[in-house]
């Protein structure tokens, strides 16, 4: 699903929720399996906990609302296959985006 243009917000306006790709720990062997862009990825958990984390924490003091997206490795295929994405860092921003849209109400 597309997200609509009245769901993007204007550059002065604040985005109500900012889509963070989110893993569950035991998932995060499957995610490296799974993903085209494997080698870009952290190579353990803890790696791209700490990385992710650090970001995180940024974005919120800066004033964002950002909501944790799970990605499920066992999902998201298809989600991507139905949605003409690959499995990769763009799609996995578009598949974030998309549920915190859906999770603040805009879609």
């Amino acid at each position: 699903m597309k997200i609509p243009a009245s769901a993007i917000p204007a550059p002065s306006e604040k985005i109500k929720a900012l889509g963070i790709a989110w893993y569950q720990p035991q998932d995060y062997p499957a995610i490296l399996k799974v993903m085209a862009d494997a080698d870009n990825l952290p190579r353990t958990f803890q790696e791209w906990y700490d990385r992710i984390h650090k970001r995180e924490v940024e974005l919120i003091a800066a004033g964002h609302n950002c909501v944790r997206v799970i990605i499920d490795p066992r999902t998201f295929p298809a989600w991507c296959a139905a949605n003409g994405r690959k499995l990769d860092a763009e799609g996995r921003t578009a598949f974030a985006a998309e549920q915190a849209a859906r999770q603040a109400g805009l879609i």
